[in-house]
């Protein structure tokens, strides 16, 4: 339960930048697949490419030989966890404005690929970096608003003072 209306907004905020994230990462998804259906396409020759690849696992394709019912158990509860006590945290307690836009872009991101794994079984990577030797997993717009999400909510402090601790 919100502990004022003030609470409100802050949530509202949060929610809009997940439904807005999850939208732009699921748009894009079907973008890269109907871009790449004759095959990958160099953006930046010899570092980026638009790719169409389709992980079942999570992160670095780990749990990619796990049982599918299994795997998708657990990856959609994880991420089910995620979005409501990201959720639950910027509804109950006051926040800086830097928290609520990290736990929005997280759960955003976690949503999209849920919405992906739940329509498809897999999630859908479309962005690959590679330099020489050096040659990363491909990625999405989720992830990517995981990860910004994750790093701003790290680099800022997330909580508000309150009168005592003032």
């Amino acid at each position: 339960m919100l502990k004022s209306k003030v609470m409100l907004k802050p949530l509202a905020t949060a929610v809009f930048i997940a439904l807005f994230t999850s939208g732009c990462d699921l748009s894009s998804k079907r973008w890269a697949i109907l871009s790449t259906a004759a095959g990958p396409r160099s953006v930046i020759p010899g570092a980026l490419d638009l790719v169409h690849w389709e992980n079942p696992g999570m992160a670095f394709s780990l749990m990619r030989t796990w049982p599918p019912t299994l795997r998708t158990i657990i990856l959609g509860t994880a991420a089910l966890a995620a979005i409501a006590i990201g959720f639950y945290a910027v509804a109950t307690r006051p926040m800086r404005r830097s928290a609520i836009i990290a736990i929005g872009l997280i759960a955003g991101g976690a949503l999209g690929n849920l919405i992906d794994r739940a329509q498809n079984g897999t999630v859908t990577d479309f962005l690959h970096v590679h330099r020489g030797a050096f040659d990363w997993p491909a990625f999405n717009v989720a992830d990517i608003a995981v990860t910004c999400g994750a790093i701003l909510f790290a680099l800022s402090k997330p909580t508000l003072p309150t009168l005592k601790e003032s």
